[in-house]
Order: structure tokens, then C-alpha cells, then sequence
């Protein structure tokens, strides 16, 4: 008869460190139309990536960057998870989903639930 080793697995050797800061945060909010958004507070990569497929030209424009930025937060209208978009028409086609009364509602809900102000911060980085 063969014999065999039992192995009891213990508590790993070093528990992992709570992080709340940096947990995923999905907020809903309603806007004027009866539409539901997810809202996630987005990476700071995606914000690089939106000045590269935007180029110089559009990321260093702030007005522009000031009304695109918050679209980043969009994780799903509805439901319909929004995929980050991969060039300047798909940016603009977002603009359009989202339309004005969303884009009324991020204004309120990324200062409410996020805690920002406007994204002059976020688009100097842009430039940079």
C-alpha cells in the first residue's frame, strides 16, 4: 500500500494589506432623462491614453479636455457598459450618448460623489 502526505494549509504568511483608498467605486446617478449612469472614478493611464488618441492638438486645447474629461467616469448608461473610446469620432459619439443632460449630471455628480472641481489639474498632466 502507498502512503501519502497530508499538507494543512495555513494562514499565508503575510495577509493582505486593506486598501480602501484605491477600491472600485461604482456610483449610479439619474439623469434628467430617467437614465441611469455608472459612474468609476477612471485610472490615471486612461488619461494618457485619451490625450494620445486625441493627439497634441485636441489635449492641449483645455476647453475641449474641460468637456471631455468627465466622460471618463462613464462606465455604463442604462446598463450598456461604454467602452473607452479608441479615437476622436468615438469620443465625440460618447458626447453624443451622453447628450446634455448627462453631461449636466456629471458636472454635478463627479463634484458630489468624487470630489471634483473642474479637471484643470487633470488636463496640464494631459498636456505634459
Amino acid at each position: 500500500m502507498g502512503t501519502a502526505t497530508v499538507r494543512r494549509r495555513g494562514a499565508p504568511a503575510t495577509a493582505p494589506a486593506e486598501n480602501t483608498e484605491n477600491e472600485e467605486r461604482i456610483v449610479e446617478v439619474q439623469d434628467s432623462k430617467g437614465r441611469v449612469f455608472k459612474l468609476k472614478e477612471p485610472s490615471p493611464i486612461a488619461q494618457y491614453r485619451l490625450a494620445k488618441i486625441l493627439g497634441p492638438e485636441l489635449a492641449s486645447n483645455s476647453a475641449y479636455m474641460m468637456m471631455v474629461m468627465p466622460l471618463l467616469y462613464v462606465v455604463a448608461i442604462d446598463g450598456e457598459p461604454v467602452a473607452f473610446p479608441q479615437g476622436e469620432r468615438q469620443v465625440e459619439a460618447l458626447v453624443m450618448k451622453v447628450g446634455k443632460s448627462g453631461i449636466n449630471l456629471l458636472g454635478t455628480a463627479l463634484r458630489e460623489h468624487f470630489g471634483e472641481e473642474d479637471f484643470s489639474s487633470q488636463k496640464d498632466d494631459l498636456k505634459n
